[in-house]
């Protein structure tokens, strides 16, 4: 909690696609349940599908969108949720625009590598950006610019997601007193 009583904050997963933000996002947000914390888990891919399916994923497309989800984190804040963002922002000037922007954030970097996001490739973006070269997927066919201090990184390469969790949670545990 805060000096003014809020118990509101943005937590910001980045990482390539595939290395398992949602999935920490979803068991973070189980442990601040039981602390007492409410949250909110805004998975981008989510958010893009359901609200915003008309965007492309052009730079001016995309600075529309991590700008709306930004707004969209910072309101849930301010009502003393607990914002889960999971969201790759591969460049860091929209990562910059949401320290700037809100004023309780914190960053986790979830490192994975290439090979392994690869490996996992959930949603087949992996697989289409192989076969489509016109497809540009952060981190692999186009730009991924990790943090350059996160508050927190997690590397998930090789390690049991219970295991990740708990550790990242005693992490954050002491960054949000």
């Amino acid at each position: 909690m805060n000096a003014s009583g809020k118990k509101g904050w943005v937590i910001w997963l980045t990482g390539r696609p595939g290395s398992g933000k949602t999935n920490l996002a979803r068991n973070l947000s189980r442990y601040f349940h039981q602390e007492g914390f409410k949250t909110a888990v805004i998975d981008s891919d989510e958010i893009r599908q359901k609200y915003f399916p008309q965007l492309g994923y052009d730079e001016v497309s995309r600075d529309f969108f991590y700008s709306s989800l930004i707004a969209i984190s910072d309101i849930l804040a301010s009502h003393d949720l607990v914002v889960l963002v999971s969201a790759t922002a591969h460049l860091k000037k929209w990562r910059q625009q949401a320290r700037k922007l809100i004023p309780k954030y914190l960053e986790i970097y979830v490192k994975c590598s290439l090979k392994e996001c690869m490996r996992r490739d959930p949603k087949g973006l992996y697989a289409l950006a192989k076969k489509d070269k016109t497809v540009k997927l952060p981190g692999f066919s186009a730009v991924f610019e990790p943090p350059e201090k996160p508050d927190i990184t997690v590397i998930t390469t090789g390690r049991p997601k219970e295991v990740v969790a708990g550790t990242c949670w005693k992490k954050l545990k002491k960054l949000i007193k």
